[in-house]
């Protein structure tokens, strides 16, 4: 499971499950929403053992973490009403900011495709390829370029699901960028996260495609549901990123080295393997920015922040 909004999918699941099966404490003296906080908490960090949150889940654990923090002292005397209030607004959470947001972000995206165009995608994104499925359905006559990249070549699943719909494609590695830029109209970029500054953190390679599509004067599109916009601000890829396996880079399905070749080259005292899992992409290379609230620039993140909060309270407060 790669994808940020399907992982928010099922971190959603699992803290209903969470609460559902959680029972108040027997000391009195112990608050009921100190006591679940600290369950919440011990959960979320066994999980950050294993892979860092996305911006996504991020957002999902401080809403459900505020709602327990406004439960009342005595919430234990009735905590079968606090538990299905708490498991209902967990749902409705998931089903208008990560389902219907993430349908809505498409459309709206799909809005840009027009008659004629040639799509640039850049390896696997949910979302881009239901805008461009939505576009296919509206009957616009389009083409796509799927680049890709190694180690984890998932534009082959977004190359079968688009052909397999009719779509005209084209195939490529991302080292062809600069070339097959030449044909491209649109760029279509899915976001991991999209930041305060308007930077947008994406799969390692995204940076590289805005700037030569900046270059080349073709417009970047990102789609990124207003759940993944996120309060922090970075200026670069190496303050924080994600670190994937790095003897993945060494391993070719055909065409490549061969295993004798590469057996030694994790000992070589002066190599380091690394394999990066986002980069930055300033804000100055994003034509605008898809969101279920419809298309925005990047520097007015911080307005929807804002109103994210505020959206919050209003429906999901007491």
């Amino acid at each position: 499971m790669l994808g940020g909004d399907a992982r928010c999918d099922r971190l959603l699941q699992a803290l209903r499950e969470l609460i559902r099966d959680y029972e108040p404490p027997a000391d009195p003296s112990r608050q009921l929403a100190k006591d679940l906080l600290q369950r919440i908490n011990k959960h979320v960090d066994f999980l950050l053992k294993f892979r860092p949150q996305a911006a996504s889940m991020g957002n999902a654990t401080r809403f459900i973490k505020i709602q327990v923090g406004k439960l009342p002292q005595d919430a234990g005397t009735e905590w079968a009403r606090h538990r299905k209030r708490l498991i209902e607004a967990l749902e409705r959470f998931q089903w208008e900011r990560v389902t219907v947001a993430g349908e809505e972000t498409a459309a709206n995206a799909c809005d840009k495709v027009a008659d004629g165009d040639v799509v640039l995608c850049y390896c696997y994104s949910e979302v881009v390829v239901r805008s461009l499925l939505m576009a296919r359905e509206q009957g616009t006559r389009f083409s796509v370029v799927v680049v890709d990249s190694r180690p984890r070549m998932d534009g082959t699943k977004v190359l079968r699901v688009l052909t397999e719909a009719g779509i005209s494609c084209q195939y490529v590695d991302v080292a062809a960028i600069s070339y097959i830029m030449r044909e491209a109209t649109k760029v279509f970029i899915g976001a991991s996260a999209v930041l305060a500054n308007g930077s947008v953190y994406a799969r390692a390679g995204s940076a590289l495609i805005a700037l030569v599509a900046k270059d080349s004067s073709v417009p970047v599109i990102v789609l990124a549901e207003t759940n993944k916009f996120h309060e922090r601000v970075q200026l670069d890829s190496i303050t924080a990123n994600e670190l994937f396996d790095p003897r993945d880079l060494l391993k070719f399905s055909h065409g490549g080295p061969d295993a004798a070749q590469l057996r030694d080259v994790e000992s070589l005292p002066k190599l380091t393997l690394l394999n990066l899992n986002y980069d930055l992409m300033p804000a100055d290379l994003v034509a605008v920015v898809a969101t279920e609230a419809g298309l925005i620039p990047a520097t007015s993140v911080p307005v929807i922040l804002r109103e994210f909060r505020k959206d919050l309270q209003a429906n999901f407060g007491h």
